[in-house]
């Protein structure tokens, strides 16, 4: 494994990148603590929510699509009081 040394810009640039995570985090703990980042959430949820779902069902469709995937149609078991045809 090489040694390799670093340069100042890179040291300038990991505390600069450090400090502006810290930041963020802080911010967050404070929309946390006071409510907002809750309604946030829950005024994003939907959106985020059908953004997975359209992912997941391309994915499905790709699978299927190669064979990798086959969609089974489940049993039904006959109810009671209804005669079976």
């Amino acid at each position: 494994m090489k040694n390799r040394t670093v340069s100042k810009e890179e040291i300038e640039e990991a505390i600069e990148k450090a400090a502006k995570r810290s930041q963020y985090m802080e911010n967050y703990k404070k929309r946390k603590a006071n409510g907002s980042q809750a309604r946030y959430e829950k005024h994003t949820k939907g959106r985020r929510k059908a953004a997975i779902d359209a992912k997941k069902a391309a994915l499905r469709a790709e699978d299927v699509a190669n064979g990798l995937y086959t969609p089974v149609q489940p049993i039904l078991e006959p109810q009671k009081g209804t005669i079976a045809i």
